[in-house]
């Protein structure tokens, strides 16, 4: 897929749980929607990880909590 820096760097940290680098990715603007190859949205990401600060963050900064994946999960 074709991503920026940040948006590949949001997709990594927030799969990772990285909260910090979460943080700091999306105090400037950045498309919280980026899909990686399978359709996962960072939200999706981090809630399929069990990464609950990143998702309650991602949240907070105003992620689709309807957001679905390529095949209609979610």
């Amino acid at each position: 897929m074709n991503h920026s820096a940040s948006e590949a760097a949001l997709l990594d940290a927030a799969s990772d749980g990285d909260y910090e680098t979460v943080r700091r990715l999306t105090t400037k603007p950045v498309n919280l929607e980026v899909r990686d190859e399978l359709g996962m949205t960072p939200l999706i990401l981090a809630a399929w990880k069990g990464h609950q600060s990143v998702v309650e963050l991602l949240l907070q900064r105003g992620s689709d909590v309807n957001a679905r994946t390529a095949t209609g999960c979610n």
